[in-house]
């Protein structure tokens, strides 16, 4: 089967440690509960969209590297062949998960994004959209 060149998005927890202005209430989720996507569940998805033709997948949150399997889950989607991974976070501890994505670095991206923690962006004050840390 010829892979198309489709990406399947995967939020999988709201679980976050900055509150940057511009994620929705609960990360990327429509959910305001802290949620994490249980493991198996996760696996179901991938191989389902595996199977259907989808080889890359971004994975995000809420912020990702804050869940326990997440050095497991890179490793389940790379067992797939040709598969790829696009990583969303905040990077803060994307160290923790260093040898997983220096083995997997040729089919791997990892986006770092930090907008602000801050109310005040650019003289511009966010009030209504942020929290306090």
């Amino acid at each position: 089967m010829e892979r198309r060149r489709t990406y399947l998005a995967i939020a999988i927890t709201t679980k976050c440690d900055y509150r940057c202005f511009y994620c929705k209430e609960g990360g990327e989720s429509i959910s305001k509960e802290k949620e994490t996507i249980p493991f198996t569940k996760l696996k179901k998805i991938i191989g389902i969209a595996y199977n259907v033709g989808i080889s890359n997948f971004r994975i995000t949150g809420g912020e990702p590297t804050e869940v326990c399997y997440f050095s497991e889950l890179i490793e389940y989607i790379m067992s797939y062949e040709d598969t790829k991974i696009r990583i969303n976070t905040n990077g803060y501890r994307i160290l923790k998960h260093l040898d997983v994505l220096v083995k997997y670095k040729a089919r791997l991206d990892i986006v770092i994004s930090v907008d602000a923690i801050s109310e005040n962006l650019n003289g511009v004050y966010f009030h209504c959209f942020c929290h306090q840390i």
